[in-house]
């Protein structure tokens, strides 16, 4: 978003970060500010300072960004991003995770609707009715099975099928 209302935050799930930019989506600053929690959690689970890779896309926020770069390299965590035009193939939440968040969302949007009697669903109950679809699709198990079924972990090249890197055609002008 363009700017913050500080009630967004009602109800907002433990661990989950938000922000604001003048264009509404991520750029350096953003991206800079979310490095400290990133952080953080690193601390939390011990593993701060030792080797973390971390997956991005090819965002200009996240790989011309010098000042998190060389933050992230002080804390040996490792950037790597997808090669350009393959994100359709190898990353990850994209597959079922997602599609299952899809499938969560609608069916408590649903509930939400016949609970209110078609209410529209406010900013302040936002966090509630997202927070437990949110956590069944993307719950521990799902992730690591996507990461699996893209090949990325553990590493199989064998995952991504030839007609996946067909190049593009021009279907219209």
């Amino acid at each position: 978003g363009v700017r913050f209302n500080p009630e967004w935050k009602n109800g907002k799930p433990y661990g989950f970060m938000m922000g604001v930019s003048p264009k509404g989506h991520i750029n350096k600053m953003l991206l800079l500010e979310m490095s400290g929690p990133i952080l953080q959690k690193l601390h939390k689970q011990g593993i701060l300072g030792k080797n973390v890779i971390l997956l991005l896309d090819q965002h200009f926020s996240h790989l011309f960004n010098y000042h998190f770069l060389l933050l992230m390299k002080d804390y040996n965590v490792h950037i790597l991003s997808f090669t350009p035009h393959t994100t359709h193939m190898c990353q990850p939440l994209d597959s079922f995770p997602f599609a299952n968040f899809q499938k969560f969302w609608t069916r408590a949007l649903r509930m939400q609707i016949r609970q209110t009697g078609g209410r529209k669903l406010s900013e302040l109950d936002y966090w509630l009715v997202l927070a437990s679809p949110l956590f069944r699709a993307f719950s521990h198990s799902a992730i690591v099975s996507a990461f699996s079924v893209c090949g990325i972990w553990p590493p199989d090249v064998n995952k991504i099928r030839p007609a996946q890197t067909k190049s593009a055609e021009v279907t219209a002008w």
